[in-house]
Parts: structure tokens; sequence; C-alpha cells
């Protein structure tokens, strides 16, 4: 299903994802949180030190289907990429073909 912005279509509740860190130059996180988060969230996605790592999760997003990245307070900074593997949609868009 490849309609709407980015191939996600409209309305979403949440993203299934792989989120690489490449290129660190030493220890710290990120965080994921949806777009209209005004803070960082309390838990880290993926924590690194100086080596490439990924992880992979399921985080909500917003309604704009906006998605925000927190970088740690720790000194190493790095590249990112971010693959959406999947997402949700929410229960009232889902039909069923039950009877």
């Amino acid at each position: 299903f490849t309609s709407g912005f980015g191939g996600i279509s409209t309305p979403v509740q949440s993203i299934a994802y792989n989120l690489t860190v490449t290129q660190p130059s030493g220890s710290n996180y990120l965080s994921l949180a949806p777009g209209d988060a005004t803070s960082a969230p309390a838990t880290s996605s993926i924590n690194f030190a100086a080596t490439d790592v990924a992880n992979s999760g399921i985080i909500s997003i917003s309604a704009d289907r906006e998605l925000k990245v927190f970088c740690g307070d720790n000194l190493g900074g790095c590249h990112f990429i971010l693959d959406i593997t999947g997402f949700y949609q929410t229960q009232s868009t889902v039909s069923s073909r039950l009877p």
C-alpha cells in the first residue's frame, strides 16, 4: 500500500522502524518521539558507542505523520538512517471481511 506522504497512508497511529547509527564520533543515544512532542522522551531508542549499530521498534507518530529524533546530551554525534518497515492504522480505518 503506497498512497499518502512517503508511502504511508492516513490515518496512521504508529510505525515499525529500523534505526541505524553510522559514523558515530563517540558514545551517545537517540530518542524517537511523535512529531508533536515538546521534549525528548525519558527513554532512548538506540544507544551507541564509536561503532555502527542498528535497532528496531514501534512508535506512535503525530496526527500529521511526523516524527522527531532527539540526540542525547553526551559528546558523540552521528549520522542515522531511519527505515520505515511498516505502519499501523487506527482501528476505525481497518476493515474486516468477516461476516
